[in-house]
């Protein structure tokens, strides 16, 4: 665990360079660079995809944000209300950003004339690569944890005894639910890949995306230990498993129409 990877002397103050930050530009950079190459395969404007990426990344870090606020510790805000933007301490929420970064690329698309499905066929492979690397990031901070197990051998469970982590409890094996997580979209990454070169339809890779994700993270969500992720039923369904649930029917409901609609065209 390494929730600094290292600090930077600036005379009389140091820079801290947090391992979650860092993994999350690197995963962001990646598939920026991937998305706007692929863009360019495919005949459509690169620019535009560059452009679209700040709105995406602000909306992406203030719904994850706001999202663990209101809905996984809003007593705790609510007392703490100054707690709120200090962003560096964590406590960020994979569908509160998902979500209003893609009614953000929505807007932009629709507002350029933009094909909507199409180019979201291009942003899928690359958003699960992404979150791989920030999910690496949930690794070296210690957030995200697993619950307390009887293995200890990775890639199953890890021990932490670093006190700035902020997996807990420190010294006994733990689920290692990050990395799984990581290894998860990964696979999910490779799977969209190989779709992509089957594709029959626009939206199948979108589709596909909005399937395979949740199917990772429902399950491993199940093995997860930090309870202040929110539950809609006590420790039985966690709001990112109702989240999973609901986002592979969009999923499902996507694929059959948008196939629908290319077989009747």
């Amino acid at each position: 665990m390494y929730p600094i990877l290292l600090k930077i002397p600036l005379g009389s103050w140091t820079l801290p360079i947090p391992g979650y930050g860092t993994m999350l530009a690197l995963g962001f950079s990646v598939a920026l660079y991937l998305v706007v190459r692929r863009a360019r395969i495919e005949g459509l404007n690169p620019d535009h995809f560059l452009n679209v990426a700040t709105y995406i990344i602000l909306a992406a870090l203030i719904g994850s944000r706001l999202f663990h606020v209101i809905i996984e510790k809003p007593s705790y805000y609510f007392a703490n209300p100054f707690e709120i933007p200090k962003v560096w301490k964590g406590g960020y929420t994979y569908y509160g950003g998902f979500i209003p970064a893609a009614l953000v690329l929505w807007w932009y698309l629709k507002k350029h004339n933009i094909p909507i499905l199409k180019s979201m066929d291009i942003f899928a492979p690359y958003l699960a690569l992404g979150t791989a690397f920030g999910r690496m990031g949930c690794f070296l901070a210690g957030c995200c944890h697993g619950k307390i197990c009887d293995y200890t051998f990775f890639p199953i469970s890890y021990v932490v005894t670093r006190p700035d982590s902020f997996s807990r409890p420190l010294g006994v094996p733990l689920y290692a639910t990050q990395f799984w997580q990581a290894s998860a979209n990964f696979l999910v990454f490779l799977c969209l890949i190989w779709l992509r070169k089957h594709k029959k339809f626009d939206g199948q890779l979108l589709a596909g995306y909005l399937i395979l994700y949740p199917i990772a993270r429902i399950i491993i969500e199940i093995f997860r230990g930090d309870e202040i992720r929110g539950f809609l039923i006590s420790n039985l369904l966690s709001t990112s498993q109702f989240l999973g649930l609901l986002t592979m029917l969009i999923g499902g409901v996507l694929w059959w129409r948008a196939s629908k609609n290319s077989l009747s065209s």
